[in-house]
């Protein structure tokens, strides 16, 4: 008895002094809910200054962009894309059959670029030019008046504008995009090349009238030994009878 008494003791033990033990733990949470509801005003107020600042930075970010895209773009009169870009902005339809002293090639290796009719402006500094001739001018009046405004391409940038002095070079505006000594360099080594051959290919007249430009011409007058191929006809039946004579003629040409 003594043992069963003692067990039913202890269930009832359990039984009566459990709920004050989940009481106190509930009380312990409700606490430390109050407390984490006592600290979210502080976090709301710490998300919100986040926020701020995040938007203050965010806005910051903004202006200096907005700053950068802003800015003019910059002078380098050595750039053949730039120049190209503000080559670009010529169209027939706002600067037609200008004079040789304004065409569109010369305002722009000198840092314009075309914004409206008649109209140019300097990318860099801003400054406005208005090229304008009235349609009863003759064309001797529209040559004087056109040497007169280019001048205003020099002279009418603003005071601490970075094209005042400068311009691009006229290389940057050929076709192809070589200087004139690799041009030559190149026409000689196809001129050598051409000379290693017993015979040249038969050309029709046709072809070499195709190929005939006042161009082509001037850059041939240019070089010495475009006079030898100008007087060079030579066809493969004359080779096969006076080998003796084409190779003189071939070494005298290499020198």
């Amino acid at each position: 008895m003594d043992e069963s008494e003692k067990r039913f003791n202890a269930v009832m033990d359990k039984l009566f002094h459990a709920p004050p033990r989940l009481k106190s733990t509930i009380d312990s949470r409700d606490q430390l809910g109050r407390g984490k509801k006592r600290m979210n005003p502080w976090s709301d107020l710490s998300v919100g200054e986040q926020n701020s600042r995040g938007n203050a930075v965010n806005n910051l970010q903004r202006q200096s962009g907005s700053l950068k895209s802003v800015q003019p773009p910059q002078c380098r009169p050595w750039d053949r894309g730039d120049l190209f870009r503000r080559l670009a902005t010529f169209k027939s339809m706002t600067w037609f059959a200008k004079p040789q002293a304004m065409s569109a090639i010369n305002c722009a290796r000198r840092g314009w670029i075309n914004v409206d009719i008649d109209t140019i402006t300097c990318e860099a500094c801003g400054a406005r030019l208005l090229v304008s001739t009235p349609q009863a001018w003759t064309q001797e009046q529209i040559e004087k008046t056109a040497l007169v405004y280019s001048l205003k391409l020099d002279s009418g940038h603003k005071l601490l504008c970075p094209w005042v002095d400068n311009i691009c070079d006229e290389g940057l505006a050929q076709f192809p995009p070589k200087q004139s000594f690799v041009l030559v360099g190149d026409y000689k080594k196809c001129y050598n090349a051409l000379s290693q051959l017993l015979a040249l290919p038969a050309i029709s007249s046709s072809a070499i009238d195709y190929m005939k430009s006042p161009q082509l011409d001037r850059f041939l007058k240019g070089h010495p030994i475009s006079e030898n191929i100008a007087t060079t006809q030579i066809s493969k039946s004359d080779h096969l009878g006076y080998e003796a004579d084409i190779m003189s003629s071939v070494s005298y040409d290499q020198v």
